[in-house]
């Protein structure tokens, strides 16, 4: 009855009452609402744009108790709609109507949420916007299967994953690979690109068998489609050798970043970001072979250059600070690895959050420094906090979690607290039983460090988990997707 009464006074605000029953019913941010504007056809983003004719609208939706206006924490004005009222709304709708207003919200959700991440404020752009892309990207009923949507549930799912939201983004860009598949098809550069981030998501769950065959038919196709020297094939080979990595394949993985460093040199130039992607990459293989030297002065030139580039406090910059830290650590270069420990979890606090996985991987690395300089008392605080956190955030049987607790373990062994110790290995052993086959890396050596009561600890070389695309490449195959991308 109150939808037929405004349909007479405002047929205006008909519409904005549609639009908003697609958007998030916690809270729908005006601010969010109108930088998407342009995805919404003229009548209505006048509405939405224009201040005066906006408020109108709202007050007379508001005079029927369909939305109120709220204000979240941080006092960001929004609309707030109840999901019953939504589930009416889109009942009442034609199924011509429901496709209308759908791609209308995915293509807010497109415009409004930033492209890149790269910078503090745009970081906490993307956070305070995922709660509003959420709720359209993953309704079942309604999400449309286009190359927009799909663009979007792949960029979405590549910033969670950089912040750790392993699941989420899972789930995401699993949706976004489906839709490209389907549409596209298997060998198109927008699919390969989904099937390499699903990938880097299966590694960064410790789903290392699964990574490494998605990986390696992303690197098969893309070698056929796009050339042995194509950028995207060489990030391909990168990724694939940091799963190897992983898999304690280190050999094959040699052999790779050999070649990927090799052929980014010749084809991208020495100072290019790639480049330097690889060569931390390969410096890190070399660390684990105990070629030191070799991968210090790698490390070394690779830190120098990002700052260069890049700037002091982003998060690839951040990563090599660490990689050389632990490689100074390897030479007994004590003094010079804390101090470059300290400066990067600072730094890693500030820019990434306290409970981001680079963080707390920093936090461990720090802690096992000062557990080397016999300061064994602040290294189990940080520790304790680390597994704690890694417990919350990535469950208790992922492999960051294991390895926090192997370290918690090896410190308390120091401080002569045998029977915590034994405890935490005992505990770390039967996870890796539950989680990881018998002929698991991961399980051969925690089996071999409870047989001698002693660990090593992990030293935390990052590889650099380079997803290649944040978007999508133009297409000009077919008139149909041309104006879907951006170039």
């Amino acid at each position: 009855m109150s939808f037929a009464a405004i349909s007479d006074s405002d047929p205006t605000a008909v519409d904005l009452l549609r639009l908003v029953s697609f958007l998030n019913p916690d809270g729908i941010l005006i601010e969010f609402l109108q930088n998407g504007a342009d995805a919404i056809p003229d009548d209505l983003r006048q509405i939405i744009s224009h201040r005066i004719r906006f408020q109108k609208a709202v007050f007379e939706l508001e005079r029927f108790s369909l939305v109120k206006r709220g204000m979240d924490v941080e006092g960001h004005k929004m609309l707030v709609i109840h999901r019953l009222v939504q589930a009416v709304v889109k009942d009442e709708m034609s199924d011509r109507d429901l496709t209308k207003f759908h791609d209308m919200s995915i293509g807010i959700c497109d415009l409004s949420f930033p492209k890149v991440w790269e910078h503090l404020e745009d970081r906490a752009l993307s956070r305070l916007y995922i709660a509003q892309v959420m709720g359209p990207l993953l309704d079942p009923a309604t999400t449309p299967e286009t190359v927009v949507s799909a663009d979007v549930m792949n960029r979405v799912g590549v910033f969670l994953k950089d912040e750790g939201k392993f699941v989420d983004s899972e789930c995401l860009i699993s949706k976004s690979f489906e839709i490209c598949r389907h549409l596209l098809g298997q060998e198109h550069p927008a699919t390969l690109m989904s099937m390499n981030n699903l990938a880097c998501t299966y590694w960064d769950q410790g789903k290392m068998e699964k990574a490494a065959a998605q990986q390696e038919e992303v690197l098969k196709k893309c070698k056929q489609v796009q050339g042995k020297e194509h950028p995207n094939t060489l990030m391909s080979m990168n990724n694939l050798a940091c799963i190897y990595w992983d898999q304690d394949r280190t050999a094959e993985a040699a052999a790779l970043q050999e070649e990927v460093l090799k052929k980014c040199k010749l084809i991208l130039g020495k100072d290019h970001l790639d480049t330097l992607i690889s060569m931390n990459n390969l410096a890190c293989t070399h660390s684990y072979e105990g070629r030191n030297m070799e991968a210090a002065a790698l490390l070394e030139d690779v830190l120098e250059k990002r700052k260069q580039v890049l700037g002091k406090e982003h998060p690839h910059t951040l990563m090599s600070m660490n990689n050389l830290a632990c490689n100074y650590r390897d030479q007994d270069r004590m003094g010079e690895a804390t101090a470059l420990q300290e400066e990067m979890l600072e730094k890693c606090k500030l820019i990434l959050g306290e409970e981001h996985p680079d963080t707390l991987m920093s936090m461990n690395n720090l802690a096992s420094s000062y557990r080397d300089q016999g300061r064994v008392g602040e290294a189990t605080a940080l520790q304790e906090e680390v597994l704690e956190k890694c417990k919350l955030i990535l469950g208790e049987e992922h492999p960051d979690t294991l390895m926090s607790m192997n370290n918690l373990a090896s410190t308390y062994r120091d401080q002569s607290t045998m029977g915590k110790a034994a405890a935490l290995q005992q505990a770390v052993m039967e996870n890796h039983k539950r989680v990881l086959p018998a002929t698991s890396p991961y399980r051969l050596r925690r089996r071999a460090t409870l047989a001698v009561h002693r660990s090593t600890l992990q030293r935390g070389f990052r590889i650099n988990k380079r997803l290649h695309f944040h978007q999508f490449p133009p297409i000009s195959t077919s008139n149909s997707f041309k104006s879907c991308f951006n170039s």
